[in-house]
């Protein structure tokens, strides 16, 4: 692994693992928000992602097998994997808001914000971050080692697995690494911004926005699948359609944010 590719990785890396947390602390010190709503909603990513969707869906691809290897069994597939994603997520913030939000934490935009912070944070630091910080090590390792030392410590099928792991960590490009950290930097915003419409059944008392979430957040991951099946080869141009979803995200957020300043005004001048 050249030293450049070590720089760009060294770099993806803070930006995947502290930079939640920056900005996690940025926002805490600017709007105060009961810090329970950071941890509420890692809670939920790591229950209904971690502990649910992913042992379901990998039980289910084990059942299907070779069926959905290609064709339109495939497409089917990846349909619901990214709609799959959608559905845990979005159900799960709605069960934080229901359950866990009263009565301590208020149905209001900077709690919310919070509430996607500890998501998507929770998401790249420790789900995408922790893999990445493992794999970095591993490339390390493996690279400062030569083909010779290699062969004396493993054997068979695992010599060549290492053997292979250790030619691809080698020929990484110096950008690389940093396809990651540009996903988060999208991904993380995208996580405030569905914990965001989320919120609207509670405060608008309308079921559809949870709908809503599931179906955005299930077109956010179809975006990055299907383009990745059409130029996977130029990883970058998979990362901008990624950042796309993002800037809206951003948009939104601020748009919300607007709205939450001009109802407090409101209610000001009403008393």
């Amino acid at each position: 692994m050249s030293a450049t590719v070590q720089v760009t990785w060294g770099i993806a890396l803070v930006i995947m693992i502290l930079g939640p947390v920056a900005l996690g602390s940025w926002f805490w010190a600017r709007y105060r928000p009961n810090p329970r709503a950071f941890v509420l909603g890692a809670a939920v990513f790591l229950i209904a992602q971690l502990l649910v969707r992913l042992p379901l869906t990998g039980w289910i691809t084990q059942q299907l097998g070779p069926s959905i290897q290609q064709g339109l069994p495939m497409f089917l597939y990846m349909i619901g994997m990214a709609f799959s994603a959608g559905l845990f997520e979005s159900v799960g913030r709605w069960a934080g808001y229901r359950w866990l939000f009263p009565p301590r934490l208020p149905y209001d935009w900077k709690h919310a914000v919070a509430y996607g912070i500890g998501h998507g944070g929770f998401e790249s630091a420790i789900f995408v971050g922790a893999m990445s910080l493992l794999n970095f090590l591993q490339g390390s390792a493996l690279t400062a080692m030569t083909a010779a030392q290699v062969q004396e410590q493993f054997s068979g099928d695992t010599l060549a697995q290492v053997m292979d792991a250790r030619q691809l960590f080698a020929g990484l490009a110096w950008h690389e690494p940093l396809l990651a950290a540009v996903e988060r930097l999208a991904t993380v915003p995208f996580h405030i911004a569905m914990s965001l419409l989320v919120l609207l059944v509670f405060t608008r008392k309308q079921i559809r926005w949870l709908f809503w979430a599931i179906l955005l957040h299930g077109l956010a991951d179809l975006t990055a699948v299907l383009l990745n099946q059409a130029v996977g080869d130029t990883p970058w141009l998979v990362e901008l359609g990624v950042l796309a979803w993002g800037l809206a995200a951003l948009w939104y957020i601020l748009r919300r944010y607007r709205q939450d300043r001009a109802e407090q005004q409101t209610i000001q001048e009403a008393v």
